[in-house]
């Protein structure tokens, strides 16, 4: 891994394992936490969470963009995919990051500026998630993003899996474990990615002249 990717997968792992802890919280009892819930918390409790959630997303954002060489040899798809999934990433993250200690003064949850915030916060997820299943499309059969590609290519997969649940167990379905492979997988693009074009082209000039 590059020094890019650290902070990306410990705070990703983190948020990660705090959704896991709501979701069988959740199963167990019927309710949510505070995790995935601000109503459940306290004022402290939420701006942990928002600060926690911005740095996930800024520094998921950071990774897409450094991996840009990676997406070289990748299907169109997956390259028009990537500045989408880039600056959504950065805008939850630069959203979260301004509006969370801001919600104490912006009302209860009927206010205009608190349902206008939610607005936005859902059109940036909207952004991240299909950006996210186009790419994790793109790389099944060619993937040169490594590990964050094999695990985004198993979003499909959750989202239909998670539709299935929505119908026969109710109680277990939630967007959670879609949310889940995004922030792995994209912590990890680039981990272990097979060579770019322009590093492959270059060791095949480089062989003849070294044999020469």
């Amino acid at each position: 891994m590059q020094k890019h990717h650290w902070p990306a997968v410990v705070l990703a792992g983190i948020s990660i394992v705090l959704l896991i802890v709501d979701r069988v919280i959740a199963v167990i009892s019927g309710e949510t936490t505070f995790i995935t819930d601000d109503s459940r918390g306290s004022t402290l409790s939420t701006l942990t969470m928002g600060a926690l959630l911005a740095g996930t997303f800024l520094t998921l954002g950071r990774v897409v963009h450094r991996e840009a060489a990676r997406f070289a040899t990748a299907r169109r798809s997956a390259r028009l995919a990537r500045p989408v999934l880039t600056y959504g990433l950065y805008f939850l993250g630069i959203g979260f990051l301004a509006v969370t200690p801001l919600q104490p003064f912006l009302g209860d949850e009927e206010s205009l500026a608190l349902q206008m915030s939610g607005v936005v916060a859902l059109l940036g997820l909207t952004a991240v998630s299909l950006s996210s299943l186009v790419l994790g499309l793109a790389v099944i059969g060619r993937n040169p993003l490594g590990i964050g590609g094999r695990i985004l290519s198993a979003l499909g997969p959750a989202i239909v899996a998670t539709g299935l649940l929505a119908v026969i167990a109710p109680g277990l379905a939630s967007p959670v474990y879609c949310t889940m492979v995004v922030l792995g997988g994209t912590a990890l693009i680039g981990v272990r990615a097979t060579p770019t074009a322009q590093a492959e082209s270059r060791a095949a000039i480089a062989t003849p002249t070294s044999a020469a």
